[in-house]
């Protein structure tokens, strides 16, 4: 429950929901509980607030975002990367690809995409960013593949141990990446 106008956490509320992720109850666990009078609620994941009655959405509470119309959590991508032998540490941005002209005056919506960041184990065997990808190949659907991966000496962080996503270099855009390809 929230004040009118107060931002929070979506939910669903119903008898009709479903019972569960297949062969995933962590997960079910995680985002289904069970409320009053045999209700199940469904924490979505989105922010949202009520205004005078109307329901607005917020966009996500978490870093989710629908890539070629997936839901994509970035640091599960971050968690393929760091998978990889010879990887120290790797962090994911979802970047926005700019307006492109195609042929005239067609031009291409701007979408979004993955932009991967990877430092590499300095005692292990070096890794090309082809490398990268083909070991995420076997990891990643398409969806979650980064469009580019930049390669540096170590990831940047604040004060807090945390990386600092502002002080990474931008991203290349490689061929076709604007397009969802």
């Amino acid at each position: 429950p929230a004040e009118d106008g107060e931002p929070g956490r979506l939910e669903v509320e119903s008898r009709y929901l479903f019972s569960g992720y297949l062969a995933d109850p962590e997960l079910t666990a995680s985002k289904v509980t069970a409320g009053p009078d045999g209700y199940r609620v469904f924490s979505m994941g989105d922010r949202a607030q009520v205004t005078d009655g109307v329901l607005q959405l917020l966009g996500r509470g978490d870093a989710a975002v629908k890539i070629r119309g997936y839901l994509v959590e970035p640091s599960e991508v971050e968690a393929a990367l760091r998978s990889i032998d010879g990887v120290a540490d790797a962090a994911v941005l979802v970047v926005s690809t700019p307006r492109t002209e195609r042929g005239g005056a067609d031009y291409a919506p701007p979408g979004m995409r993955l932009a991967a960041y990877v430092s590499l184990d300095p005692s292990r065997p070096t890794l090309s960013t082809a490398g990268l990808l083909e070991a995420l190949r076997d990891r990643l659907p398409d969806w979650m593949q980064p469009q580019t991966i930049t390669l540096v000496a170590e990831l940047p962080r604040n004060e807090r141990g945390k990386v600092d996503r502002d002080a990474l270099p931008a991203p290349a855009i490689r061929a076709g990446a604007e397009l969802g390809s």
